[in-house]
């Protein structure tokens, strides 16, 4: 990641706080909206990994509360066959 390349992102000037709240939103939407693509989940959970030392509360906070939404939310899924499962965003949100 670029700015990995650049020292230590939580100083990094390339990485405001406005972007990286739009970064871990965006990857958030991805591994919600996308429950059958791991390649984007891969790659979500691979960057916020490399900006968690530049977290804030108010950023822990937007990831506790959509791990809690998820793991409601996605307890089960409903093929267009009719058949049921268990959540299928499960071991990635965890």
């Amino acid at each position: 990641m670029a700015l990995g390349r650049q020292g230590s992102i939580k100083e990094s000037p390339l990485l405001s706080e406005l972007m990286r709240r739009k970064v871990i939103e965006t990857m958030l939407f991805m591994i919600k909206t996308f429950p059958f693509c791991s390649i984007s989940h891969q790659q979500a959970i691979l960057i916020l990994n490399s900006l968690k030392e530049a977290f804030d509360a108010q950023d822990l906070a937007t990831l506790k509360e959509f791990v809690k939404t998820e793991l409601v939310d996605s307890e089960s899924y409903q093929f267009l066959s009719g058949r049921q499962t268990s959540g299928m965003n499960m071991g990635q949100i965890i």
